[in-house]
């Protein structure tokens, strides 16, 4: 989720909790500002992406900045930091509340993505992820805001904006059920193995998603609009996404190859995709196909994306592949910078 989606659910959540204010102790808008200003740290990890951008986001991102493990020790460095810059240090303590709330909002913002979280990292670096709702959501900042400016008033009313976001959270779930079992019906249509369905969540509505059935290697992809009940016309511009997604008697099925589809282009993309170096991507895609392959003068690459965040009309944000200058040369790490066609960068391995 967003940082500033991420400092209002913060701040709401400490205004939330019942707190004794007996004149010394932090007053609720101090406690609100601490909170806010927890909930936005851990995105700081974004730095890590102009050091090393394949290990931001195969290891670093949303790892142990965002560990249940990690949580703590953070809550406990923010309060005294917080407490040292407000000129409060001897009463360092008051702080830790406030940030232990911020980051736990954060953290469980950020557990209903795609992308998920390392809860256990270091020691684990699994990823939970519920996978209801999209990165940046306009309705949960909508709810958080709103909801924040009427607890400045009441603290009651922050509760009640707490239960409208489980109850629109909720929602995306029951969505995310309705959006599966339209692709179980298109399975059932085709004579094809043992399927996986996906239903991932897609920006500018809770009505949007994206069906991916996975059959082995292969996927069928298609754009879902719950509510829709025509094809959309195609539109350009800020349109061309939404004109994408269209209601279940006018979905378009797009077939996706893990690692193409032709013998030769096949055993081409599984020695790049075995090789050592390309280990961290292999653990982190969870729908990986193959994006393409370029052969030329400057040698050959073999380009990798992850279905889980391709959007319609849009270039896919993360495309890394390996690349060689022929056949007997040694294979390197490479990525296609985002908003690119063919700006590839070396990664130094």
């Amino acid at each position: 989720m967003d940082t500033a989606t991420h400092a209002l659910l913060g701040a709401l959540a400490v205004r939330a909790i019942p707190s004794r204010y007996d004149g010394t102790a932090l007053t609720p808008g101090k406690r609100m500002i601490i909170a806010a200003a927890a909930a936005a740290v851990p995105d700081l990890d974004y730095l890590g992406f102009w050091i090393d951008p394949y290990t931001f986001l195969t290891q670093w991102h949303r790892g142990v900045s965002h560990s249940l493990l990690m949580l703590p020790l953070w809550a406990l460095l923010l309060a005294l930091l917080f407490s040292a810059v407000a000129g409060l240090w001897a009463q360092w303590r008051a702080f830790v509340g406030p940030c232990v709330i911020g980051l736990l909002s954060h953290v469980a913002i950020d557990l209903t993505t795609v992308f998920g979280v390392q809860l256990f990292a270091p020691l684990h670096d699994v990823r939970a992820a519920l996978s209801i709702t999209f990165d940046f959501d306009p309705w949960i900042t909508l709810i958080a805001a709103i909801g924040l400016a009427a607890a400045c008033y009441r603290r009651l009313l922050a509760r009640w904006s707490g239960i409208a976001l489980l109850c629109y959270l909720a929602f995306h779930a029951a969505m995310q059920r309705s959006a599966v079992t339209v692709a179980q019906r298109y399975a059932a249509t085709r004579p094809t193995d043992a399927a996986v369905f996906h239903a991932l969540p897609q920006p500018l509505s809770p009505f949007h998603w994206k069906l991916v059935v996975a059959t082995g290697e292969h996927y069928a992809v298609s754009y879902l609009h719950l509510l829709g009940d025509a094809a959309m016309p195609a539109a350009g511009g800020l349109f061309s996404m939404a004109s994408a997604y269209r209601s279940e008697q006018h979905l378009v099925w797009n077939e996706r190859s893990r690692f193409g589809s032709s013998s030769d282009t096949r055993a081409l993309a599984l020695e790049a995709w075995k090789q050592e170096v390309f280990r961290g991507f292999r653990r982190f895609a969870g729908l990986p196909f193959l994006y393409r392959v370029d052969r030329g003068n400057s040698g050959t690459c073999v380009w990798f994306s992850d279905l889980r965040y391709v959007l319609p009309n849009v270039k896919a944000p993360f495309r890394y592949g390996m690349c060689r200058f022929d056949a007997d040369s040694d294979w390197h790490l490479y990525r296609l910078r985002r908003f690119t066609e063919n700006d590839r960068q070396w990664l130094g391995r």
